[in-house]
């Protein structure tokens, strides 16, 4: 997985749990701070300049099973 950190693209080992065609959940690896690089990350390097291309509000986690929100 790549990060962004201070304008430059730096892999991160990640550890995945349940996936879909959608989503994947990351279970370690990031600690939910990082910025993740979606979209572009072809031909990627570690090093290379990136530029934040729109913020967005982070996803809320799910309630816990059985849980109300």
């Amino acid at each position: 997985m790549w990060v962004a950190e201070d304008g430059r693209a730096v892999r991160r080992e990640v550890q995945t749990g349940v996936e879909n065609a959608q989503r994947v959940q990351i279970v370690q690896g990031l600690t939910g701070q990082e910025r993740v690089i979606v979209r572009g990350h072809e031909g990627l390097y570690e090093g290379a300049r990136v530029a934040e291309a729109a913020r967005t509000a982070p996803l809320a986690a799910p309630a816990p099973h059985g849980g109300h929100r």
